[in-house]
This record gives structure tokens, sequence and C-alpha cells, in this order.
């Protein structure tokens, strides 16, 4: 289970894990191309929840 966001609010999504290379894992279904992933703070979403992009830091 992952989470995107649309419309700026966490939505969960089932996905197929495939082949692993050190600490990467390939998403083989259940993302379409595009879509924002969130890769930090998972364990205090809930589904539905607002979300804010993080701007990069330099």
């Amino acid at each position: 289970l992952v989470y995107v966001v649309r419309d700026n609010k966490a939505l969960p999504r089932l996905v197929t894990l495939g082949i692993s290379s050190g600490s990467r894992i390939a998403i083989t279904q259940g993302l379409q191309a595009n879509e924002t992933v969130v890769i930090r703070g998972n364990e205090r979403i809930t589904p539905g929840r607002a979300v804010k992009i993080a701007k990069p830091t330099s």
C-alpha cells in the first residue's frame, strides 16, 4: 500500500512490487505515470488527509 496525492489529499493505492536492488523496489502495477507518491511521513497519513508537498532544499 502506498499513498498518492490528488487534489492535495492522500489516497491509498494498492501496488504490485517487482524486483528489488539494494534499497530500491520496482512497482510493476498500481501507479500511473506522473502520479505523486508520498515517500515520507506515511505512518502518519490516513486516507483523505490533506497533504502539503515540500519544496526541495538546495
